[in-house]
C-alpha cells in the first residue's frame, strides 16, 4: 500500500463523516431557522400581582398575560423586558432565541460539507496511482 492509497482511504473516511454529519447539522439549522421565522421581538412588562409574578405584552391581537413560571421568575426582572413571542398565535412565549443555535449550526454544516467534499477529492487520488 502506499501514500496514495493511505490518503484516498483517508479521504474517504472523512467524506463520509463530513457530508453525512454536515447534513445533520444543516437539517438542524432550516430547523432553527423555521423556528426563528414563527418568532416576533415584543416587549412585555413583568410585574407581582398578590399572588403571583405575571407577565404582559401587547401583541397585534390584543394584550397577553400569564404568570410566569419558576425558572421564568428566577431568570426575569421586574420591569420592562424583551422577549420571543410565537407569531402566528402570540400567546406562547419562547423560552430561548433560536438565533445562537442557528448560526452555531450554520458554522459546523459549512465546516462538515466543505471537509466531505475536500474528503471526496482525495478519495480519487487512488484512480490516478
Amino acid at each position: 500500500m502506499n501514500l496514495l492509497d493511505t490518503i484516498s482511504i483517508i479521504g474517504e473516511i472523512i467524506a463520509w463523516a463530513g457530508l453525512s454529519l454536515g447534513l445533520l447539522c444543516l437539517l438542524l439549522a432550516k430547523q432553527y431557522k423555521r423556528k426563528k421565522a414563527a418568532a416576533v421581538y415584543l416587549d412585555a412588562f413583568v410585574f407581582s400581582d398578590a399572588n403571583a409574578t405575571l407577565i404582559r405584552w401587547m401583541a397585534p391581537d390584543g394584550m397577553q398575560e400569564r404568570p410566569l413560571t419558576y425558572t421564568e421568575r428566577r431568570a426575569m426582572e421586574h420591569g420592562w423586558q424583551t422577549v420571543l413571542v410565537d407569531r402566528k398565535t402570540y400567546q406562547r412565549m419562547m423560552h430561548r432565541d433560536p438565533q445562537e443555535p442557528l448560526e452555531i449550526f450554520s458554522m459546523l454544516a459549512k465546516f462538515l460539507l466543505g471537509a466531505g467534499v475536500l474528503g471526496f477529492a482525495l478519495s480519487w487520488l487512488s484512480i490516478f496511482d
